[in-house]
């Protein structure tokens, strides 16, 4: 159920990002660290990739994020990340999270005021036009991650919320009306996970892991043949 309009100004004032327009969050300082997945599967890492840039300075890439979170067990290229899993490269690279159940746009916009990262499972058949030539469909449409970025309440009456989506090529800052989000994360039960942490320029954060070395991967993006033979078991980091 999409929040009254009226809960999102009732709000506390010294909680509010921009009393002047009412857009929670910071979409467009955000839309700079959108990345593209490369696979069907990888929707969780690049996207939690993309928070830890914007809280760290480091970015991460898609080879890197996928080694890691196989070796742990959180990634699968059948199943991809399960929801139980989100959030775990986040706190591995330092970044404290929390998982909330039973949210509503009121909590995410709360959550954004504070200058926290929301990542969150949804229906992404319900968002994104799936047959555009370059959508890089994931392995479940139906347990799809996105970076919510912002609320825009500007007009109470017609409530956008943005996101980054790395599965849409054009998902940096890609606004979608709130009811049709709202519907699209419902189905996944209306959880999200949050950061504790803000922007670079809000902490100091420094990280204390190399990404430099990985065994066959060392592009920004992986290849076909280490897509189509994906296993955790061929990739490690070198110690």
């Amino acid at each position: 159920m999409i929040h009254d309009p009226d809960e999102f100004t009732a709000l506390p004032e010294s909680n509010r990002l921009d009393s002047s327009n009412a857009v929670y969050g910071t979409p467009g300082l955000d839309a700079n660290y959108h990345s593209l997945q490369t696979t069907p599967f990888s929707c969780v890492p690049v996207t939690e990739g993309e928070i830890i840039e914007s809280i760290t300075g480091v970015h991460l890439s898609e080879a890197y994020l996928c080694t890691v979170a196989a070796e742990h067990d959180w990634l699968t290229s059948a199943n991809g990340t399960e929801p139980e899993n989100l959030g775990n490269l986040l706190e591995l690279h330092g970044i404290e999270t929390r998982h909330v159940d039973h949210a509503d746009l009121g909590d995410i916009a709360h959550e954004l005021t504070l200058g926290h990262k929301v990542i969150l499972g949804l229906n992404s058949e319900k968002l994104i036009d799936t047959e555009q030539p370059d959508f890089t469909n994931c392995t479940s449409v139906a347990s799809h991650a996105v970076w919510v970025t912002g609320i825009d309440t500007t007009n109470p009456s017609d409530i956008k919320v943005v996101i980054n989506d790395s599965a849409d090529p054009n998902g940096a800052a890609k606004v979608y009306d709130a009811e049709q989000f709202v519907d699209a994360w419902d189905d996944i039960g209306e959880t999200y996970v949050a950061t504790n942490q803000t922007n670079l320029a809000n902490v100091e954060h420094e990280l204390t892991f190399s990404h430099a070395d990985i065994d066959g991967v060392n592009s920004e993006k992986l290849t076909d043949a280490e897509l189509s033979d994906f296993d955790k078991e061929q990739f490690s980091i070198n110690k």
